[in-house]
């Protein structure tokens, strides 16, 4: 059974996926669920499957549908929206997901790239602050990663009105 996870960090460059699935499919959001998706591998978190996958406000989550069991994923605790704070035209902030791999080492990645900030939207109406990042989860053994791609963020107290930031799964 998986009930612990080793954590460990390494430093490698960020790529953006291409030729991704869009959840979004340009619509631009803030508050808005997209999903769910059917994985096409079990996604296993502390023992428990999960065969579905939704991306809902700020955070990716993954549902069991017979269960009705969830695990919520937060690479940070940031209230992100997208870039496009006019909500007029195309989205500027795609949320998207990829599967690399063949049958039994599959990778499933998920990724919201170019995310704004709701703070920096309340406080100044402007979108300069941005993040990008993704999510892996591997068929073979089951390992989860967070990979963090390129910000723009240097005050902590933009990403949430609580005044601090963490890493949940």
């Amino acid at each position: 059974a998986q009930d612990y996870y080793n954590f460990t960090n390494t430093t490698r460059t960020y790529t953006d996926l291409s030729n991704a699935t869009s959840m979004n499919n340009g619509i631009v959001w803030d508050w808005d669920d997209f999903g769910p998706v059917t994985t096409p591998f079990p996604v296993y978190v502390f023992g428990q499957n999960y065969d579905s996958f939704t991306f809902d406000d700020d955070y990716f989550f993954f549902e069991n549908s017979t269960s009705n069991s969830t695990s919520f994923f937060f690479p940070v605790t940031a209230y992100i929206m997208d870039r496009n704070f006019s909500f007029v035209g195309a989205s500027l902030t795609p949320i998207s997901y990829k599967i690399e791999g063949a049958t039994g080492s599959r990778v499933l990645k998920l990724e919201v790239k170019n995310a704004g900030l709701e703070m920096e939207a309340d406080v100044s109406s402007t979108s300069t602050l941005f993040l990008n990042f993704q999510i892996w989860f591997y068929e073979a053994d089951k390992s989860i990663e967070y990979h963090y791609g390129n910000h723009n963020i240097t005050n902590i107290n933009m990403l949430n009105d609580m005044g601090m930031s963490a890493i949940y799964l």
